[in-house]
């Protein structure tokens, strides 16, 4: 199987592709690579330019397409929860249908909310921050197979 962004500046041959539904599969997809020795990348829409999600054949890229969605929403807080693999275009429509939307937005919106995140996408200077400075929490799994949970409180959170 071949991996490529929407640019074609990064190829991947993975072993395998995952596509886990849950938490607990990407924390069961995480443990087994690490046991077969195996690194893990995680892809978006494939939309960023960087090598973030460069890999050596024969290792495993996990795809978030399936964890999709709003988790929950707080309308006394005008906050959401949502999956990790969520596409810009349909947390836009998810938003709109509660009365809610994003204070900044690009002009794609082909993205995952994790691929914004980590790739700090669409920012209108200092005083008006990227999509990332918007998020309070989030959920991960690392390396290891664990599940963090960081917020603003978190010292690691800004990393």
């Amino acid at each position: 199987m071949n991996w490529r962004n929407w640019n074609g500046n990064v190829h991947n041959s993975p072993s395998r592709l995952e596509q886990p539904r849950d938490t607990d599969e990407v924390v069961e997809v995480v443990r087994r690579a690490r046991k077969e020795g195996k690194r893990v990348r995680c892809v978006g829409g494939g939309h960023s330019w960087s090598r973030l999600t460069e890999l050596a054949d024969g290792h495993v890229l996990v795809s978030l397409d399936r964890l999709r969605g709003l988790i929950a929403v707080d309308m006394d807080q005008s906050t959401v929860r949502v999956f990790g693999g969520t596409r810009l275009y349909d947390l836009n429509e998810a938003l709109h249908g509660v009365g809610l939307g994003l204070s900044n937005l690009g002009s794609i919106d082909k993205q995952s909310i994790a691929g914004v995140v980590s790739t700090a996408t669409h920012g209108t200077g200092v005083s008006f921050g990227n999509l990332s400075t918007q998020v309070l929490a989030l959920t991960l799994v690392n390396g290891l197979g664990e599940v963090v949970r960081l917020d603003r409180e978190n010292p690691d959170f800004p990393a």
